[in-house]
């Protein structure tokens, strides 16, 4: 698995960019804002300190949500070992 999503990383994303590791919400709280306000805090820090974010999903679902937070796709594919698709997503720092 870590070498899919090795190889489906761009090469411009780095040491200096902040990776966001791991965020669920329970299914019964999806939808109530509860994600974004985990991560709003996080963002607004990696703004005020000019720093690219990162992160991959596996779940297709949270692709529009990360969207909704700036994040856009910047490569995919398939993992080796489940078979799951996923997408690597990035986020420029935004101006606050």
């Amino acid at each position: 698995m870590v070498c899919s999503l090795r190889d489906a990383t761009p090469t411009t994303l780095g040491a200096e960019d902040w990776y966001l590791s791991i965020l669920g919400v329970a299914p019964e709280h999806q939808g109530e804002g509860l994600g974004r306000t985990v991560l709003q805090d996080g963002l607004f820090a990696a703004d005020r300190m000019k720093k690219r974010c990162f992160l991959e999903t596996f779940n297709a679902r949270s692709v529009p949500f990360y969207a909704a937070l700036g994040f856009t796709a910047v490569g995919e594919g398939i993992d080796t070992v489940t078979q799951s698709r996923f997408w690597v997503m990035a986020r420029p720092s935004l101006p606050f």
